[in-house]
């Protein structure tokens, strides 16, 4: 059965064969003949049936011909059909994981201008260092379509905290600007304490001594 096409293609050069084969002078294809070919065509393309068994030899040999044609048409028209299925497997998963991720993300809610100078104040007013305030409020505008005022603040609060932790100088302390245009808030402000210190001494006073740790 030739599945689900809808149609055939009829080749030229069968038409110039079949008609060479109607001028024949010694033993010339009759209309009855072509009619048998012809029927044979069209009942394999439509139902599957080879007739080719009630062909004269001369037309079974010609219809043989024909036949390997259409299976080969077949075959390259099944494969290009799979790639187009998969194809639109794979554009449906696509599209699916890009809505997925289009929910997954959180839009930042656009704050409005007059909140921006207040909390922008607030920020400032926090953070450890008050050098380069027109650059700084530049960042904070920017960090503000990132992530919320809350967590900036909150990021102040573990940097200022890890800052005493460890008497870090003014001159290492980051100008707001960079702080803010580095995504610092995220970053994880460990703070040393004298036990954490404590710990640490002992761990390595433990160590057997020549060990080399590569660093």
């Amino acid at each position: 059965m030739v599945d689900e096409k809808k149609g055939f293609i009829i080749y030229k050069d069968w038409c110039l064969t079949i008609l060479e084969l109607m001028k024949d002078k010694e033993d010339p294809l009759t209309h009855s003949e072509l009619g048998m070919l012809m029927e044979a065509v069209f009942s394999y393309q439509s139902t599957g049936e080879d007739l080719s068994k009630n062909l004269p030899k001369h037309i079974r040999f010609l219809f043989k011909n024909i036949l390997d044609v259409f299976n080969r048409d077949l075959d390259k028209w099944q494969l290009t059909r799979e790639k187009r299925k998969e194809s639109g497997r794979l554009g449906g998963l696509k599209k699916a994981n890009n809505s997925i991720k289009s929910q997954e993300v959180t839009k930042v809610p656009k704050v409005p201008k007059e909140k921006t100078t207040s909390f922008f104040d607030d920020f400032y007013s926090l953070y450890p260092k008050k050098q380069g305030k027109e650059q700084a409020i530049k960042a904070y505008q920017k960090a503000l379509k990132k992530t919320t005022h809350e967590i900036i603040m909150a990021g102040v609060k573990n940097y200022k905290a890890q800052i005493a932790s460890k008497n870090t100088e003014m001159q290492y302390i980051k100008q707001p600007a960079t702080w803010l245009n580095a995504g610092c808030w995220d970053d994880d402000y460990t703070i040393e304490t004298k036990q954490n210190l404590a710990d640490i001494n002992a761990m390595w006073a433990n160590e057997p001594k020549g060990v080399s740790y590569g660093f």
